[in-house]
């Protein structure tokens, strides 16, 4: 969509096997733009990651067809010069070199269940890939060595959308209908945000003009998109 005039710029059709798509991102490598999606199954088979670029033609898979992947998103890192595609799907967290769509590492626990987001936390020597899961735990793992490194009990429900807060905090979207933030430095939950109707699937930060920086929420069948900002004395 064109955030210009609002019109659809490109309509993917048919991107998986008549079943759900959870995820979606767009990825510029090399001056070239690419949508890349997430791929679901029925019966967890003859699906994969795809990527398209913008005229709508599948360029390239991604190796994991015997999964189901409930999120996707890049990370570019300047050092290497490399984009990496980061996905979320059933026991572990993965990420992927673009380039040559061969998995670079994958993340996971002992017991671990569903991953559902991922975050990379890059502003410290060690690059951390933070996810959340079904088991109520956001966990932290080293982003090029794979190594797990520490967890965050939040709820007793499922986690869903993440949201880095200027890398010393993270939201949180719950199966309890709140966000969450949680102190990354000190590792426990210091607020809890109410006013959705059901789980909170989604939450971005973007910036306003206005209200400065803000967070985007959406929640499972809510009929309204959430905007929540600071305080803010405009008289």
């Amino acid at each position: 969509w064109s955030l210009i005039d609002w019109e659809c710029i490109l309509n993917l059709t048919n991107v998986n096997n008549k079943w759900y798509l959870y995820s979606a991102c767009i990825l510029t490598d090399n001056n070239e733009n690419y949508i890349v999606t997430s791929n679901a199954s029925e019966k967890h088979n003859n699906e994969s990651i795809k990527v398209f670029n913008l005229n709508g033609i599948q360029i390239k898979t991604f190796n994991n067809s015997n999964e189901t992947t409930l999120f996707v998103d890049n990370y570019y890192d300047d050092k290497t010069n490399k984009n990496y595609i980061i996905s979320c799907s059933l026991g572990h967290s993965k990420s992927y070199d673009f380039r040559s769509g061969e998995v670079y590492r994958i993340y996971s626990e002992k017991n671990k269940s569903c991953s559902g987001s991922a975050v990379i936390k890059n502003n410290e020597n060690i690059i951390k890939l933070i996810d959340s899961s079904a088991d109520g735990y956001i966990r932290i793992y080293n982003f090029h060595s794979g190594e797990y490194l520490s967890k965050i009990k939040v709820i007793d429900k499922f986690l869903y959308g993440l949201c880095l807060w200027n890398n010393n905090f993270i939201f949180v979207g719950c199966g309890d209908k709140t966000i969450k933030l949680i102190d990354l430095d000190n590792e426990k939950v210091v607020e809890s945000l109410s006013g959705h109707k059901n789980s909170v699937l989604t939450i971005k930060k973007l910036i306003h003009p206005l209200y400065g920086e803000y967070l985007l929420s959406q929640g499972l069948n809510d009929d309204k998109i959430k905007i929540w900002i600071n305080k803010i004395d405009f008289s």
